[in-house]
């Protein structure tokens, strides 16, 4: 019994260190790529998520509002996806680039398939990278990017192909 207490443990604080390690790199290594983060927010009255380009939630948002009371931009960037801190729409300061929408059947798609079915379907590679399809709707480009967020994929929505790019491994973009 002892013995898969332990493991249980074990399990749990890597893939605590896996999830602290992708944010401290969208805060500090890869502050200034414009990585998209999936942070919850209120708009009337009702929490929903959106992504953002986190270059311009540090640089609007966290210097401007929050840097006196949080001492870096990892530990407020990191209350703010746990859900320790909700920002109002109006506390962001910057565009949001697509909003998450929770009736997505991405969702479905995702629970009864996994992520490979995902990849294959919505997504096309491109050496390292992987390109959201042309044919996904608007709306559930969001649903995607939380999704690959999740599963701790570096993202970055291109202006000038018009393509959200995904990356497993950002150091080889």
């Amino acid at each position: 019994m002892k013995t898969i207490i332990v493991i249980i443990f074990v399990c749990f604080v890597f893939s605590c260190s896996d999830d602290s390690q992708f944010m401290r790199n969208i805060a500090n290594k890869y502050r200034d790529y414009q990585i998209l983060v999936i942070i919850p927010i209120i708009s009337n009255n009702e929490i929903s998520e959106t992504c953002l380009n986190s270059t311009q939630f540090f640089k609007n948002t966290y210097l401007k509002k929050y840097s006196e009371e949080y001492p870096d931009y990892y530990s407020f960037l990191k209350n703010v996806i746990s859900q320790n801190l909700i920002l109002k729409d109006t506390d962001l300061m910057i565009p949001r680039n697509y909003d998450v929408n929770k009736h997505s059947l991405l969702f479905d798609e995702y629970k009864n398939n996994g992520l490979n079915y995902i990849v294959s379907k919505y997504l096309n590679r491109k050496g390292q990278k992987l390109a959201v399809n042309k044919n996904l709707d608007w709306y559930d480009r969001g649903a995607l990017i939380k999704i690959m967020f999740e599963e701790k994929y570096y993202s970055i929505d291109d202006d000038y192909s018009g393509e959200v790019w995904f990356f497993k491994d950002f150091n080889n973009k």
